[in-house]
């Protein structure tokens, strides 16, 4: 069975830095509960 969670987050561009430390957290935390972290999918432009 497979479960996809899709969390939507707004970063702030000027505290870009609490959400790599939000992400580096997700990326310990998902495998230690058994879950596999396929990815990041960011917005960018152009």
């Amino acid at each position: 069975m497979s479960i996809t969670c899709f969390i939507r987050y707004q970063i702030d561009p000027f505290q870009r830095d609490v959400f790599r430390q939000y992400a580096e957290a997700w990326g310990r935390i998902i495998p230690r509960c058994g879950g596999n972290l396929l990815g990041y999918f960011l917005p960018h432009e152009g």
